[in-house]
């Protein structure tokens, strides 16, 4: 009898203990804070919060969950969720060619944009190989309207090209994170990019780094690009048929693969642009007070990028004269499952399964960083926590967040981690460790293969030119 009890305490020991060993462990943010001796201005304005995927009472645990704090590039989230819900995962933004001859193997070139927040430099390579492969090389006029919006160097890798004052650079108009890029602009980057002979060593040597990434994804580009035009300008009036021409169609990338290099990265001018297209402040707000459940006094936006706006009339708790995207973290993290639940249930074309290799759903990890699988994405490979984590980060100075959800063998866990502080990074990074350490461990993300920073092509084999009828309605 003896002998049977010890077995049955022995027993009520082990399945206490595995019960309570497999029970989700919340994150003491305020308690980890202090045991790395934080200032006592980091612990009054940080804040933390989680929330376990399968709970049923939709509590939000952590600290100062309801706070209003910077965002930063977390504010990339949002412009995600409103850019996927106005035109959906797999948009492809159109731009119409219209050529017309005009005798002397001379044409008229008219192009009408639908929006495309991504018509860089490769882009404009693309577009120049594609008339080539059609047999233009000499045209006398280019006209295209306010839809179609060029900027050249705005992705980090892609060096300034052409001479000072013939390329748009971000750093200069810094007020393009409200305002879309004018048609003076988009003429003098065409003005620069389009005359193929005088293109600089360094220009050339960029086309061709492009044809060899083109050919990594299956898609052919000429080897000797020739382009020459006698003028440009902004024309508004185009008719949508002119006599003698043929419409053709350049395709985008899906947009969710925008959204994946905007996340991966954090690319300020491609988040704005995106921002503004898709409707800017008043579009977000219907969307997260209407759709997302939110109070409006639960965030505060200015820009799609999460940079502050600058010289404006509003005068921060510092005493600046800036505005900064704001928002509590329980908002964030109920946006981000938002954004999730939208996706998941988004139907995948039967055409753009191979994109996702079969899959019919699409995921978080297809427009956003995971990290460890994006080991040069902002936030890097991280081995403890590589491959476990979804997420995106959001710098400024004295502000360092990171938001997204955790996989760990407990189940999922949204999170969101917002430091006030400099030189706080790696204290960010160990909370998302000490997240899924407290949930006894990291289970693997489903993720598509990474593509390297200066491997992105922002175009496909479904983008080349085909034959296309005129737009009858313009989007405004």
């Amino acid at each position: 009898m003896m002998i049977g009890n010890r077995y049955f305490f022995f027993a009520l020991w082990v399945t206490t203990f595995l019960f309570w060993s497999l029970q989700s462990k919340a994150v003491d943010f305020e308690a980890y804070l202090k045991r790395h001796k934080v200032s006592a201005v980091t612990l009054k304005n940080s804040s933390y919060c989680e929330w376990k995927n399968e709970t049923s009472d939709n509590q939000i645990n952590g600290y100062r969950t309801e706070e209003l704090v910077r965002i930063a590039s977390v504010s990339k989230l949002f412009t995600s969720y409103l850019a996927l819900k106005k035109f959906g995962p797999f948009h492809r933004f159109q731009t119409q060619l219209t050529i017309i001859p005009v005798g002397n193997n001379l044409v008229d070139l008219e192009i009408r944009g639908s929006d495309d927040p991504y018509f860089n430099l490769e882009k404009v390579f693309f577009m120049i190989s594609e008339l080539n492969r059609m047999g233009v090389e000499k045209i006398r006029k280019i006209s295209f309207d306010s839809h179609f919006r060029v900027a050249l160097n705005w992705r980090q890798s892609m060096e300034v090209i052409w001479s000072e004052g013939m390329v748009w650079k971000p750093e200069i108009h810094r007020n393009y994170v409200t305002q879309q890029i004018s048609p003076e602009d988009s003429q003098k980057n065409l003005q620069a990019a389009l005359n193929t002979s005088g293109w600089s060593n360094r220009a050339k040597t960029s086309y061709q780094r492009l044809v060899r990434n083109a050919k990594a994804e299956r898609i052919q580009l000429t080897t000797q690009p020739k382009l020459s035009f006698q003028e440009i300008s902004f024309n508004e009036n185009m008719s949508p048929r002119p006599q003698g021409g043929k419409n053709f169609v350049l395709r985008s990338l899906p947009l969710f693969k925008y959204l994946k290099d905007l996340n991966k990265y954090s690319i300020n001018f491609l988040a704005d642009q995106i921002f503004l297209v898709s409707g800017g402040v008043p579009a977000l707000r219907d969307l997260l007070v209407n759709d997302v459940r939110l109070r409006e006094s639960d965030f505060q936006f200015y820009t799609g990028s999460g940079l502050p706006l600058r010289d404006t009339d509003r005068i921060n708790e510092d005493g600046e004269r800036r505005a900064d995207n704001l928002a509590t973290c329980s908002s964030v993290i109920r946006t981000i499952q938002s954004m999730a639940q939208f996706l998941n249930s988004y139907p995948v074309p039967n055409e753009e399964r191979a994109e996702l290799n079969g899959r019919q759903n699409l995921l978080l990890s297809d427009v956003m960083m995971v990290i460890g699988t994006d080991s040069d994405g902002t936030i890097g490979a991280r081995p403890n926590i590589a491959k476990n984590v979804v997420a995106k980060s959001g710098t400024l100075t004295a502000v360092t967040n990171a938001a997204g959800y955790a996989s760990t063998r407990n189940g999922i866990f949204w999170f969101g981690v917002f430091i006030t502080g400099k030189g706080l990074r790696e204290l960010r990074n160990s909370t998302m460790g000490l997240l899924v350490s407290e949930n006894r461990g990291g289970k693997e993300v489903t993720a598509l293969s990474p593509v390297e920073f200066d491997e992105f092509i922002p175009f496909d084999s479904k983008s080349s030119i085909r034959s296309y009828e005129p737009i009858s309605v313009r989007m405004n």
